[in-house]
């Protein structure tokens, strides 16, 4: 058994320091929030959540909707500013929204994210259409 250290700690430890970036310690988390009102909103469709700037280091999410219709489904990812989807699962893969529920960030491939430019964070639809109320909140560091 032995005392390990992770990267980011690893860099206050060097002599001389490294720099630590404020995306990453003892940066300000942000909070982004929005809502949407499905009414019959067709499977495949997506919902653009919010926006996060360059450099955006995404820390949780959470998901919160009613029950939206038999089979549908939600998955939450992200997308360029030219509407190229980046990765339509990359912090909340696909959740039965069948039931009113909620999910938190839940891929690894999300937590701790850094966005390489300006992002949008959207929701597809997936199953069956939707109607119903969906809430989103997105905590990031950027600085």
């Amino acid at each position: 058994m032995g005392d390990v250290n992770g990267v980011e700690y690893t860099k206050t430890q060097n002599t001389p320091r490294d720099q630590v970036l404020a995306n990453t310690w003892h940066g300000r988390v942000r909070c982004q929030y929005d809502t949407y009102e499905a009414t019959a909103l067709t499977s495949g469709s997506t919902i653009h959540m919010g926006k996060l700037l360059t450099d955006s280091r995404v820390v949780d999410m959470l998901l919160f909707f009613d029950a939206l219709g038999t089979s549908s489904t939600l998955q939450v990812g992200d997308m360029d500013k030219d509407g190229v989807v980046l990765d339509a699962n990359r912090y909340i893969t696909s959740t039965s929204s069948a039931a009113a529920g909620s999910a938190r960030l839940n891929a690894i491939t999300g937590m701790g994210y850094v966005t390489t430019e300006e992002t949008d964070i959207v929701i597809t639809t997936g199953g069956a259409a939707i109607t119903g109320s969906i809430a989103l909140a997105t905590f990031y560091m950027l600085d």
